[in-house]
């Protein structure tokens, strides 16, 4: 709640002028329709919608309900509205209970999602209980059998409305006269965006336990910030603060005419609470010094940024978060100026730098293999393809060592197979399923993209000493690498724990404005535990420091090269 507050007071300090009114009535009339719209959107079995026409849905039945003065009013308008979408839904006063049973010797149509996007309508002349088990170890288990009761409604119950939803229906709606007679404000849009997303992360998000408060607030918190500043703009930060809740590495919202791209010729790393320059870009060597620690940027104190961006960037670890940061921190408008009082040799000193840059000027074509000191051989797995590796595998045994550094997105798998003589497997991939009649239960699948890795070892194997160097930024295709080098002791791996998001990324647009994405899949590790909270942890931590950077050390590399020489050492006694 801290952190919200925080960020509606800057919200309030700086758009005052576009401010929208929305009482307790208003929100409480949002939130309902909010979520009887997922709910037929998700499982009321429709056909051939597109997501144009759902959004002027949400657009519309927002509007339509919004000004509903008490609760026979609002049931009045959601039946009324959602008659034309979703006929045989039925609103009630909740001390109303609808006993009709269902007919299993006919067939009925029902929605089923494997994952978000998969979704497709299914019949059955039996709504069947899909449950899937995790058996050891950690084999996917489907059974079916018959559902435990053959109520119709599935029941969404507020204050004093209940929405009835039918688990089945006799044969799928197609919805043909919807039109936009009522006309639409700006509000009824912005918050409808907000709806759209809330209702996708609700239902697919595949690690629901990471969510730190109850659906409801998280709505009215977002729908909060949506009143606070009724713009494209304030929207989009409505959405970013949504995506901030998931806890979700992978999770982000891009806005088509966000403008911030742009960075000083510097880069910057939190360590121990400070900001610190941690690369110079050669054309502004001269102009400020490796390891300077940043006190304010534009008059305000770092400490203070950093926790405002704390609520503003998604993830499940504080390494992960902390990269983040340390990307978002400094960013800005084309040539725009970023004021920073730093501290160097004890001094306090102010310059401002125009933001000019950006991240395409910090990419470098490096080696994807290199040969350094005492007949160690360093591998950036940013670079190295399996071609390269497997022609130099001769040489990588008569060396000391190899390292194989991590810290980025790596190009191949295919380079274990060559560390072990045994098969090798990846982490379980697991995509939630959902029906109506399994909404509540934390179900999951693992078939088609969903499958696990099995990786074959070569006969040519890596016969020296191996490090692996990971960190933070490691995340994702990554962590499936590196859990397998743990899990099945293919070398040491030093460094910083990784980001802890790993599974396919699910995206979706939202009025061609707004691009969200998060994790479609829940990652259990070969140990048998979640990616997420953790990441995968090295064998030794080897934290970067103050004193490193402005030496212009790479510590961890520093690290594993006098790692691999006592190695070597040690095997020549």
């Amino acid at each position: 709640m801290k952190g919200f507050l925080f960020v509606i007071s800057i919200l309030l300090s700086n758009t005052l002028c576009s401010q929208v009114s929305i009482d307790s009535v208003q929100m409480y009339n949002s939130i309902v329709f909010a979520d009887v719209y997922g709910h037929v959107k998700y499982y009321y079995p429709i056909k051939n919608t597109s997501a144009l026409l759902w959004e002027d849905i949400v657009s519309v039945g927002l509007a339509t309900v919004t000004e509903c003065k008490n609760d026979d009013e609002l049931k009045d308008s959601l039946e009324s509205f959602f008659s034309k979408i979703a006929p045989e839904i039925v609103f009630t006063n909740s001390n109303i209970i609808i006993n009709d049973t269902i007919n299993l010797k006919k067939k009925k149509y029902y929605y089923e999602h494997e994952g978000f996007g998969q979704g497709k309508i299914s019949s059955s002349s039996k709504l069947l209980d899909f449950l899937i088990t995790l058996t050891q170890p950690y084999k996917t288990k489907i059974k079916y059998r018959k559902p435990k009761t053959n109520i119709k409604f599935y029941r969404i119950e507020y204050e004093n409305i209940t929405t009835n939803i039918p688990y089945g229906v006799d044969k799928p709606f197609k919805i043909k006269n919807f039109n936009k007679q009522l006309e639409v404000e700006e509000i009824h849009h912005n918050i409808g965006a907000v709806i759209i997303a809330w209702n996708i992360y609700k239902h697919f998000y595949p690690y629901q336990r990471n969510i730190v408060e109850d659906w409801g607030v998280i709505l009215k918190k977002a729908i909060t910030i949506v009143s606070l500043e009724n713009t494209e703009y304030g929207t989009f930060k409505a959405l970013n603060y949504l995506s901030y809740t998931l806890n979700d590495g992978h999770a982000r919202t891009f806005y088509r005419d966000d403008s911030l791209h742009y960075l000083p010729p510097f880069k910057v790393r939190i360590i121990d609470s400070s900001l610190v320059v941690s690369e110079v870009l050669l054309d502004f060597k001269d102009e400020i010094s490796l390891g300077v620690e940043i006190l304010m940027i534009n008059k305000v104190p770092i400490k203070k940024l950093i926790d405002s961006l704390k609520y503003q960037v998604s993830s499940s670890t504080q390494q992960w978060r902390d990269f983040r940061i340390e990307d978002e921190i400094l960013k800005g408008t084309k040539n725009s100026n970023i004021k920073i009082t730093y501290r160097e040799n004890y001094v306090v000193k102010e310059k401002t730098i125009i933001r000019n840059k950006t991240n395409s000027n910090w990419v470098y074509q490096g080696e994807g293999i290199k040969l350094i000191r005492d007949s160690i051989y360093y591998l950036d797995i940013n670079e190295l393809t399996y071609s390269d590796f497997k022609k130099n595998i001769s040489k990588f045994n008569s060396s000391k060592g190899i390292i194989v550094d991590f810290r980025g997105y790596p190009r191949t798998v295919n380079i274990l197979k060559h560390f072990k003589d045994t098969v090798l497997k990846s982490s379980y991939w697991k995509v939630p399923y959902k029906t109506l009649y399994t909404i509540n239960k934390d179900e999951y699948i693992s078939k088609g993209p969903a499958t696990r890795w099995t990786i074959k070892p070569s006969n040519k194997l890596i016969t020296v000493p191996t490090v692996f160097i990971s960190d933070g930024s490691a995340i994702s295709f990554a962590e499936t690498c590196l859990d397998m080098i743990k899990y099945y002791n293919l070398g040491t791996i030093i460094g910083q724990s990784t980001a802890g998001s790993n599974g396919n990324v699910n995206g979706f647009w939202i009025y061609n404005k707004y691009y969200c994405i998060f994790t479609g899949m829940k990652v259990v590790k070969n140990d048998g535990e979640l990616i997420t909270k953790d990441g995968i942890t090295p064998d030794i931590v080897v934290p970067v420091t103050k004193e490193g950077i402005k030496m212009s050390k790479d510590e961890r590399l520093l690290y594993a090269i006098d790692y691999l020489k006592q190695k070597s050492k040690s095997n020549n006694k």
